[in-house]
Parts: structure tokens; sequence; C-alpha cells
């Protein structure tokens, strides 16, 4: 089984054995099947708090279909105005109740009933939330527990690469910057890439946030995932410092010699801080950041010489100060990721 989950997906999987005893109980109950598997494949969430929570809203909005494709077929029959009636009022209905989680099954019910019901309606409604009420509970537990979504692995795999590109990152940027000379679009490349994997990430927390409502976790379990928390935010605001450099490639810089060497110097640590398994040096840290600082007030302090025109701030003070705040969060980050690269690693190797 869990070969053929890897195989074809998890989710496509579920989709399959919800689909499958959906249209069982049904059998069994000598229901039509085919209300009750729309609903069991449109049910299927990425956790199992939004198949609940969606289930509560695709209930009523399922009655309301059934509700109206019923009126319209006792008043006109089978017949082009029932269709386009119960179509467009159970979408009008479901839009000024908010249930629009519903609003697709709701509409498809409305819809598909209208072939099918000849008399009886009445009997025919209550079947059709017979029907609608087993594919939200069948599609829910099997959410629930057949192959539970394991979001914290991805997240653990997620952060070490994060960790990878920005390091990738701020070495491609800086090194351009220092150069005078920006290279091709590698650099927006890498910065997009990023982008996206940050989102995914927080995506990839969110979802492991509303499963734990449904799912045992140990307290080692949430302090590996608040300090997953905490260094993506940190990464997120490297992030916005590295859009802030990267604005700057197509300035022209003139670099003396003592700015270009310490940055350089600086740079390659900083790089190695992300990139390795070694804790950045509380001493060197402050040492360089004072080196640092240094240089953005001699720069300031040059500014305000040479410049009438009142400018305080130029592209070269602005790369400074950026790299400086890069510097300053990933000191912060590798407090402690080293040693969660170290234990994420290692679970992985034996999980």
């Amino acid at each position: 089984m869990k070969k053929l989950s890897l195989l074809i997906g998890d989710r496509v999987m579920k989709t399959g054995i919800a689909v499958f005893f959906t249209a069982l109980i049904c059998q069994w109950l000598n229901w039509p099947a085919v209300f009750a598997v729309i609903t069991a494949i449109v049910t299927i969430e990425p956790t199992a708090r939004d198949s609940v929570k969606k289930s509560f809203i695709r209930f009523p909005a399922s009655a309301i279909g059934s509700a109206y494709a019923v009126i319209f077929i006792s008043i006109f029959g089978n017949s082009p105005i029932t269709y386009t009636c119960a179509a467009v009022l159970t979408i009008i209905t479901c839009y000024k109740l908010k249930l629009h989680a519903g609003l697709l099954v709701a509409t498809l019910t409305a819809v598909a009933m209208i072939e099918v019901v000849q008399s009886d309606f009445l009997a025919s409604f209550f079947v059709r939330l017979g029907t609608t009420t087993t594919g939200l509970v069948v599609s829910t537990l099997v959410n629930i527990f057949i192959f539970p979504p394991k979001y914290g692995t991805l997240i653990s795999n997620n952060m070490i690469s994060l960790f990878k590109k920005t390091g990738d990152a701020v070495n491609i940027l800086m090194t351009e910057l220092l150069s005078g000379h920006p290279g091709n679009n590698k650099a927006e490349v890498i910065f997009s890439e990023l982008q996206t994997d940050l989102n995914k990430t927080e995506t990839l927390c969110r979802f492991q946030e509303a499963d734990w409502e449904f799912h045992r976790f140990s307290e080692a379990d949430l302090n590996l995932f608040s300090k997953e928390k905490e260094m993506l935010n940190v990464l997120r605001q490297i992030h916005f410092h590295l859009g802030n450099l990267l604005a700057n490639r197509t300035e022209s810089f003139n670099w003396d010699e003592k700015q270009s060497t310490t940055l350089a110097f600086i740079l390659q640590q900083v790089v190695n801080g992300l990139r390795n398994e070694e804790s950045l040096n509380d001493h060197r840290y402050h040492e360089q950041m004072k080196e640092l600082i240094h240089l953005l007030e001699d720069e300031q302090f040059a500014t305000e010489i040479e410049n009438s025109d009142g400018e305080l701030f130029t592209a070269k003070w602005t790369v400074i100060y950026e790299f400086i705040s890069i510097y300053h969060l990933i000191f912060n980050l590798n407090k402690y990721a080293p040693s969660y690269i170290k234990e994420t690693k290692k679970h992985v190797k034996h999980g």
C-alpha cells in the first residue's frame, strides 16, 4: 500500500479509497451513488481540519441545491428552464449565505438530480441528503485516518534547502555588487525560487498547525515546529533585505580597498554560516559588526562632505546597511540552525 501511495500520491489514493467505500455504502442502502461519490471526491482536502470545516458548509449547500431541483422539477418537469433555475438560484443562494466551499457540490447536485427524479419528490430530497452525508462522512474519515500527511518532514527538508538557497542568493548578489559587474539573471532566478520556497514552507506550516487538532503530537514535535517557525520568520526578513540589494544591481559602484576587502571577507563567513553546520563565532561577529558600522559611518561622512544637494543615502551606503542587516539576521539564525540541521539530517537518514 505504501509503495502504491508513493507511486500515485497520497491524495489520489485517499480519493480512490473514499470513492470505493462511499459507493459501497450507497449500494448496501440501495441509494444512487453518483451524488455521494461527487461529494466524496471534492471533500478530500490538504488537511483534516479543512475537510471537517468544509463538510459543515457543503451539507447545507447540497440541501439547498437538492431543494431547488425538487421544486423546479415539480413545477416545470425535466426541461431547460428547470436546469437553469435550479443552477442559478443555487449559486445565488450559496453566495448570499456565504457557503462558497459548498457551491460546486450544491450546483452539481441540483442539476444532476433533475435527470433522475421522476416522482415522489420528498423521498428523493431526503435520499439526496443521505447520499451527500455519506460522501462527506466517508471522505472526512479517510482524510483523518488514511495516510495522514507528514508535513513535519516536508517542512524540515524545505528548511535545509532554504538555508542553502539563502546563502547562494547572498553570495551571488554581494559578489556582483562588489565587482560592479552584474552577471546574467541568475540572481533574479534564485531570488524568485527563494520566494516560492518560502511561500510553500509557510503554507506547509499552516497545514501542520491545522492538522494537529486531529492527530497526536509530542512536546518535542511542538518545540521543533516552534523553532522552525522562528527560523522561517528570520529567513523571510533576510529575503526582504535581499530584495533591497537586488534593486541596487544596476548602480555603478567604486569601492575603495578597505570597503571591498572588509565586505568580501565577512561575506564569505556569512555565506558559510548558512551553508555549513558551524556556528558563527560571537566575538568575531561583534568585531566584524563594528567594522561594518565604521564603513557605514565613513560612507555617510564622505557623502555629507562631497554632496551639496543634501543627499544622505547613496547606493553604496544602502548596500552596506542591507548587508549589515543580513549579517545580523544570519547570526541570530545561526544560533540554532546548525544543531537543527544535524538533527534533521540524522532523522531523515534513519527515518
